[in-house]
């Protein structure tokens, strides 16, 4: 095999875009790897580590293309670089020859009349930029990531100065105006606005809303770190005060890992001078409340039951701090093969879910992010006893497309928990949406239809019957080779316990 890295100087692509075509690349007979990212400081560092020479890249900035391949010694590097060219071409010929302006003020000068810019750019570059939109007066969602808490905190205090809202940085899911962003999900409109730090767990919530025969007034993403002690809730606040005053909007609902004291202490405060109901559910926290309006949830789908319930008028705390779903109904099967659970989840938020449920039931879990550091693995590679991966994770994801877009990550994690003896039963998350890859369950079909050993397969398909996918579909092809499906993730949790109930 031959090495080889070339530099495309002033060649700025978008990540995705570049993790898309990496993927198509690396299928070609004689590639035996391919990687295409800008030179950004963290992008290079993940080049050094894979043992690359610095010195090929050192001059390279962010605005350059960084081209390495991994070849036979049959195959030229000239071969690879036209089938980029190539796949580059195909997707320009369908896009308009109108201008297409290159920067915010390029942008408004065509654009006068847009509230809301998305940027989607280098950690390094994007700050820059929201303040440029904030200054415009516009809001912001920063899909980027790598954007430091110390220019977080500069941008959202712009933001809060200007009476405007910064969603992110790191912001992977909203919905605004019926208006799908980043990985979103097609739901109907409706009167119940969410606010979520986590991308996944707002995802699930308002497709179960969804299916539950509600809908959506705005769904509001802030980014992980909003309600740190640093940040302090900056964005959160903004938000609860808009779907406070939208005439819009009759329930919110609060989804975030547990949020710093003192932030916690001033958003309950918050709620408690406003009719409205909220629904809080916070990851791993042990919140409580004494305020009328506020109902604290167990789970993602006991959020949206009780978003639900609150919608149609009921308010009596009593009956609602019972209240939750009924599980689906299967027949249990017997585990004939291995022992443990392994769970091999694209969203961060239902892998946590799983890990605090499955020990709730007594099991010992380990992950690659267990917030508890003695059940973290060394190495997410290797499965051990009750197993939970989130594929999402930097581990997996570092110079290749989230598995959400591109389901290689997983494909290799199934193949190799369908051949270990001590997999007893395999959890999958299917996610549809806007950014999703378009046919998950086609993509994941070669390896589920291998001899699985008897190994009992279950998944969870986070989507709506709006969604482009057509989750019928998506359900239809995992049922025909005996997977069983679920349509709330804890139901699926609640039965892998049972499983293992009988095992016992």
């Amino acid at each position: 095999m031959k090495k080889h890295i070339l530099i495309r100087k002033n060649s700025y692509f978008d990540s995705v875009e570049l993790m898309r075509i990496s993927g198509i690349l690396r299928k070609d007979e004689g590639v035996e790897d391919a990687q295409l990212i800008m030179g950004s400081d963290a992008n290079k560092q993940f080049l050094i580590d894979m043992g690359l020479n610095e010195q090929d890249f050192s001059d390279a900035t962010s605005l350059d293309l960084i081209i390495y391949f991994e070849l036979v010694d049959s195959l030229s590097t000239e071969v690879i670089l036209e089938k980029f060219d190539e796949i580059l071409s195909l997707k320009d010929s369908g896009i308009s020859d109108e201008y297409s302006p290159r920067s915010i003020e390029g942008a408004l000068k065509i654009y006068s009349d847009i509230n809301f810019i998305l940027i989607s750019l280098p950690g390094e570059h994007a700050s820059w930029e929201a303040k440029n939109a904030l200054r415009e007066g516009k809001n912001v969602m920063i899909f980027s990531d790598n954007v430091t808490i110390s220019e977080e905190i500069e941008i959202k205090k712009l933001a809060l100065e200007k009476g405007l809202m910064v969603m992110g940085p790191d912001c992977g899911t909203s919905i605004i105006n019926e208006i799908p962003l980043g990985f979103a999900n097609k739901v109907r409109k409706g009167k119940i606005g969410l606010i979520s730090a986590s991308g996944t767990g707002l995802q699930a919530v308002t497709c179960e809303i969804h299916n539950l025969g509600e809908g959506i007034s705005q769904a509001i993403g802030i980014g992980g770190r909003d309600l740190s002690s640093e940040v302090g809730g900056i964005t959160m606040k903004t938000a609860i005060t808009a779907l406070i005053n939208d005439p819009e909007t009759e329930v919110i609902v609060l989804i975030s890992k547990p949020p710093a004291p003192e932030v916690a202490e001033d958003i309950m405060n918050m709620l408690k001078e406003s009719e409205m109901p909220f629904v809080l559910y916070f990851i791993h926290s042990n919140l409580k409340s004494d305020n009328n309006n506020v109902f604290i949830a167990k789970n993602l789908s006991h959020t949206a039951g009780l978003a639900v319930e609150l919608l149609k008028g009921n308010r009596d705390k009593k009956d609602l701090e019972t209240f939750n779903l009924q599980f689906e109904e299967f027949d249990i099967p017997e585990l004939k093969t291995g022992k443990f659970i392994r769970g091999l989840y694209t969203g961060g938020t239902l892998a946590d879910e799983a890990i605090v449920n499955l020990e709730k039931s007594g099991n010992k879990v380990y992950s690659n992010i267990h917030y508890k550091p003695e059940y973290k693995l060394e190495n997410p590679l290797n499965s051990k006893d009750n197993t939970i991966i989130d594929l999402g994770d930097d581990f997996f994801t570092r110079g290749r497309p989230h598995p959400m877009i591109d389901p290689e990550s997983r494909i290799e994690k199934l193949e190799q928990e369908l051949t270990d003896p001590e997999t007893g039963v395999i959890l999958l998350d299917i996610v549809l949406g806007s950014g999703s890859h378009e046919d998950m369950a086609g993509a994941l079909l070669p390896v589920l239809k291998k001899e699985k050993g008897e190994k009992i397969i279950l998944a969870y398909v986070l989507g709506t019957d709006l969604d482009f996918q057509d989750k019928n579909m998506q359900v239809s092809k995992l049922r025909d080779v005996g997977v069983h499906i679920f349509e709330s993730h804890i139901s699926m949790i609640y039965f892998a316990n049972e499983i293992l109930k009988g095992k016992k």
